[in-house]
């Protein structure tokens, strides 16, 4: 049976040989430009504006600023 660490190190092994995985989160927000305002405020870049397949309008955070994770938020602006 694998140890914490050893387990941990796997886990770390296979997201290194992957890449950014299928890590996603999709944050309905009230406002939009309230939340790019908030990441700009703690020194964030401006997240990446775009249109849902919905028709809805949103904004991605990737990877390198998002802890490893793709972040969506959707909402009015």
């Amino acid at each position: 049976m694998p140890t914490d660490a050893s387990a941990s190190r796997s886990i770390r092994v296979a997201l290194a040989r992957r890449g950014p995985g299928p890590f996603q989160v999709l944050y309905r927000t009230r406002s939009m430009n309230a939340a790019a305002r908030h990441m700009a405020d703690h020194g964030l870049p401006p997240p990446a504006r775009g249109v849902r397949n919905t028709g809805e309008q949103a904004m991605l955070v990737g990877p390198p600023d998002a802890c490893g994770a793709y972040i969506g938020f959707v909402g009015p602006a």
